[in-house]
This record gives C-alpha cells, structure tokens and sequence, in this order.
C-alpha cells in the first residue's frame, strides 16, 4: 500500500494522566532536520546561535542582533537557540498566511519578485484568485517560497514574530485503561503517516513524520531497540462528547473508516471489562471502511475478536478497492438500514469518526436517508431528527479534513 499507518504504544508511568475511551491526546511535533538545515543556510544563519526575546518601547523581540516591533512570542523561549526556534517553536510549512507574504514583499530587492508578491497577498479577486492557487493549493513552505524568491532577504527576527506558532497535533486513543493487556501505565493511537506531491516536492506532515522516524528503532526490521526511553511530549485533552453514554445497556452505532477507527477500540476494549465484570451492556455496531482486506484492514484481528466474544453485536466492514463496484461504509449503513434504524428507536448513540471532508457527510446523508425510508418521515423531518439526536449528544462526530 502507498499509505503507512503506525499504532503506537506510550508509556504514561508516573504522570498522572487519567484517560477515558474517547479522549485525546495533544503531541508537540518537531518540524524535520533537513527542513530546518536548509532554512538556516537559506537565511545564513547559525542554528546554534542563542538570542534572547525582550521587551521594549517600540520593539518586541530582539534576535540574532536585531530588534523588531509588536509582542513578545510567548511560544519561544528566552534565552533560544536559532535552531530551537525553528524546530519546536514555529510552524514552517502550513499555509502562508498573506502577511507573511507581505513581510517577504518588503524584504525583496527585486521589483518583478516583490510585485508577484504583493499581488498574492492582495485583496482584489485577481490577487484572492492566484493566492488560492498558488499557497492554498500547491502549500510552498515558507523555505519553498525562500527558494523561489532568491531577492528576499528578511531579518531573522521579523519572520519568527510573522510566522504562526507550531501548534499540537490532536490524536484520538485507540485503548482503555481497563484492558488487561496494557493496563492503565498504557495508551494508544493509530495515525496514518502523511506524506502528499505538491508542485514544490513531497511535502511530510510534521508530526505524522516525526513520530514515525522516532518509531523507527522499534519498527524497523532487525532493529536493535534503544537502550534509553524515547520522550514523547503529549497532554491529555477530555472528550466533550465523544465518549461512551453514562448508561451500559445503551445501544452504540460506530462508524470509523481507517485510522477513524480508533477511539472505537478503546471504547470496545472498555465494553469488553465491563462484560468481564458480568455487567449487561447495549448492543454494539460497528461500520468500518478500508481498501482492501489484505491491504489496510486496521485492527483486522481484534475487531473480529470482539465480534465472536460478543464484544461487538455486528462488525460490517466495506472494502473500497477489492471488487469492481466500490463500497463505502455509507453504502453498508444503507444495507443495513433496518437495523440502524431500531438501535435509533432502541436509544443508541450514534458515533463517526474520519475524514470530514467526504466521508461525515455522506454518513450523514445515508443515516438521513434510513430515517426517511424506515421511519417514513420527510426530507425535512429527518434532517430535524438527525438534528435532535445531535443535540441531545446522541450523534456526535469527529472528523478532521
């Protein structure tokens, strides 16, 4: 397969992080060494030179012998080192926010490199329509835009106020502190490696990339594992509503497409300990997706597990890629339509997780369509229905783009 996806195991011994299925965790990333190397050199900048951030009347930084209006950068330490900041503190490769193009536009020495510039960072629909095109689609790092704008030389200090912070990376985990198996010093995540061909090259995802080079010892065929711990720096965000309902005998509707389907393990090993404890419990159905079985079928093992244990009431998966027809887990809520549609009437909660760009909303039209054929209400009546459901917390999405 052209897709890499990393479960990957943390350790929380001695942090006093107390999680819940649903839940998620926040990774601090690292932009990638050959990035920050040929930034430095693009800039002629010394990666282990130290500066210091300080206030003043009229400058808010003072970098690399320099000094700049505005705020203090929270985000940045002071003292910093100039590779620090490049590498933990500021985030090189999202789309290029217009005033950074314009802080590039003052900077440029030629006036052919300085219009184009301008113009992408203007507000008339000719400059609106060559910014989507140009930074919104084909996404140039602020190194890609260096490159292709040799004339710009701006002051090291005056992109690190510009330029956004390197914000975390949400991941939602795939355990429950109640399985045996790992026990509650454990948890996990499954995260598909992003890695994607713009104009400008293969650009990596900044965290998907950093944490599968720090998997690799571990990953890596004939690897010989580390002999210290490797530190992951994360946080622990609650689930709002993302998680399992107060009541055990709820009926639960899951539908998670590839790495969507995650937090539905950690729910499903969390009903597994409570069925162990001899406790009733809802019925559970689960509609994952994947291309083919052989290929990318996450969790393939244990899903099934949870199926002939009773764990899970149905497990129907669609393979996209493995006949002529492709077939989509929307496609197997309509099959199933009948049955969706008594877990509704029984109370189910009803939980996706995956793409948000496609794959939420052709759920959501499908679950849309078993509300009008099986409950015989309107177009209108059923999106209210689906409506309702949401805001009594008993459909609940998350989705990403």
């Amino acid at each position: 397969s052209d897709r890499k996806v990393i479960h990957l195991e943390l350790s929380i011994r001695g942090s006093n992080m107390v999680y819940e299925p649903g839940d998620s965790i926040g990774v601090l990333p690292v932009n990638h060494p050959d990035l920050i190397t040929n930034l430095c050199k693009r800039l002629n900048l010394n990666p282990d030179r130290v500066f210091t951030l300080q206030p003043a009347a009229g400058a808010a930084a003072s970098a690399a012998g320099g000094s700049s209006g505005g705020r203090v950068a929270s985000h940045i330490p002071s003292p910093c080192s100039v590779g620090y900041a490049l590498s933990h503190c500021v985030d090189l490769t999202s789309v290029t926010r217009k005033s950074v193009l314009r802080l590039l536009a003052e900077h440029a020495t030629d006036a052919a490199e300085r219009r184009t510039l301008m113009y992408l960072s203007s507000k008339s629909q000719g400059g609106k329509d060559a910014y989507a095109h140009e930074i919104s689609e084909h996404q140039p790092s602020i190194l890609d835009l260096l490159v292709r704008f040799r004339s710009v030389h701006a002051p090291f200090e005056a992109l690190l106020d510009a330029l956004p912070p390197l914000m975390p990376r949400m991941y939602s985990i795939s355990s429950s502190r109640r399985d045996p198996a790992r026990g509650a010093t454990h948890l996990s995540v499954a995260l598909s490696v992003v890695r994607f061909k713009t104009r400008y090259g293969t650009r990596l995802g900044v965290a998907t990339t950093w944490l599968d080079r720090l998997a690799a010892p571990f990953t890596a065929e004939g690897a010989v594992l580390p002999e210290e711990p490797i530190y992951v720096p994360i946080f622990l965000r609650r689930a709002a509503d993302f998680k399992l309902p107060p009541s055990l005998a709820t009926p639960l509707v899951m539908v998670g497409p590839g790495t969507g389907v995650a937090p539905f393990r950690g729910f499903l090993q969390e009903r597994r300990a409570q069925i162990l404890a001899q406790k009733l419990l809802g019925e559970a159905v689960l509609f994952f997706g994947c291309r083919r079985d052989d290929e990318d079928y996450l969790y393939k093992e244990e899903l099934e597990a949870f199926k002939v244990e009773g764990t899970l009431a149905a497990l129907h998966v669609a393979f996209s890629r493995a006949q002529a027809d492709k077939v989509y887990v929307q496609d197997l809520i309509k099959q199933q339509g009948a049955k969706v549609w008594a877990l509704l009437q029984a109370g189910a909660h009803v939980y996706v997780c995956g793409d948000g760009v496609a794959m939420s909303k052709d759920v959501h039209a499908a679950l849309a369509g078993v509300v009008q054929q099986y409950g015989g209400l309107s177009e209108q009546d059923a999106t209210a229905f689906l409506q309702n459901l949401a805001q009594e917390r008993r459909y609940v999405r998350d989705v990403w783009s």
